[in-house]
């Protein structure tokens, strides 16, 4: 069997004095399979106790190493990481997941058998607190109806892999990063999306590796998740103001929703079919979340599903118009400031 790359483990790290020092450990034993590696941590000016935890870990394993990201915005960090990458395949990484033991050697072997540019492996999700709303908040992100359909969150093990358009945690090809570019920087939310679509559109094939696994810890509070998904929502048009477009058409579903029944309600002042029509939309999207729920045995999880899936989809729709409606105002302040 032909020996496996040196891979360059890029981990993005801000404030995660809670996560950094498992995340590290599991990747860890994912790389005792492979004979050469590195672990490159780029920390967001932290202002918890990850900067030491790193530092603790680096001083006792030199293949561990810690760089700085002062611009504190994830492309920018990702970018200070594949500069100093040496390895033939990088990998970017989060601090707030961990991962199973053969998820490096297993991306590195699909990206080798698949012939693709970029490979991640299937997202479990678990909630960062352990709460009744914690664990309906995994039931939402870990269900294709209520929070997506992305191969990476439904892939099942009857295939090694599958090519999809996107990928999480993934592996790239560090020739990659040569031919398409780096991360865009003025990228604060969505830059998966615009970089995987700049990477199909270059003729890139993305795979997600169904037996690599990555633990997600995802945010649970139902403000944390409304304050999360407007901020996502708004990235969804913002891009266009510097002429990118980094959304897939599903991503447009929130939009949809949203602006049907507002719309709906508002033309019903002067036309009342109008508000019936709104009402017909919600009364079908709400027994729809209804039957998503079935499948939650406590009914009082039941409704929690519901009411986090409703937060999810309205903040993300509310949040896209927000941004479609002040895209003039934030590209002509981009314009004075650049």
């Amino acid at each position: 069997m032909k020996p496996l790359p040196k891979a360059s483990l890029v981990v993005l790290c801000r404030d995660e004095e809670q996560n950094i020092k498992n995340c590290v450990d599991s990747l860890l034993i994912a790389c005792q399979s492979l004979s050469d590696w590195e672990i490159l941590v780029v920390d967001g000016m932290s202002k918890d106790r990850s900067v030491q935890i790193v530092t603790q870990m680096a001083n006792h394993n030199s293949r561990i190493k810690l760089l700085l990201n002062p611009k504190q915005i994830a492309p920018a960090g990702i970018n200070v990481g594949i500069r100093v990458a040496t390895g033939e395949v990088i990998f970017l990484l989060g601090a707030h997941t961990q991962y199973s033991d053969n998820y490096i050697s297993e991306c590195l072997e699909v990206l080798e058998e698949s012939g693709a540019d970029c490979v991640g492996g299937r997202l479990d999700v678990r909630a960062r607190d352990q709460t009744p709303w914690g664990i309906a908040m995994e039931s939402v992100l870990g269900s294709a109806g209520a929070g997506g359909p992305s191969k990476h969150r439904v892939t099942e093990e009857y295939a090694r892999y599958l090519f999809a358009d996107t990928a999480p945690y993934a592996a790239y090809r560090k020739a990659v990063f040569n031919s398409v570019g780096l991360f865009d920087e003025r990228m604060v939310r969505s830059l998966d999306t615009e970089f995987s679509l700049r990477l199909r559109k270059a003729g890139r094939k993305i795979a997600v590796a169904s037996t690599a696994r990555a633990t997600y810890l995802a945010r649970s509070k139902p403000s944390e998740v409304s304050k999360y998904y407007f901020t996502n929502g708004e990235w969804l048009f913002r891009p266009l103001s510097f002429g990118i477009r980094a959304f897939e058409i599903r991503h447009l579903a929130p939009t949809l929703l949203v602006f049907v029944v507002g719309l709906g309600f508002i033309l019903s002042a002067f036309r009342p079919d109008f508000g019936w029509i709104s009402m017909g939309v919600l009364i079908l999207y709400l027994s729809f979340l209804f039957v998503l729920s079935l499948k939650i045995k406590n009914k009082i999880q039941r409704l929690r599903f519901i009411a986090l899936t409703i937060i999810v989809h309205w903040s993300a729709g509310v949040g896209s118009l927000w941004g479609l409606a002040t895209l003039p105002i934030y590209a002509f302040r981009k314009t004075v400031t650049s």
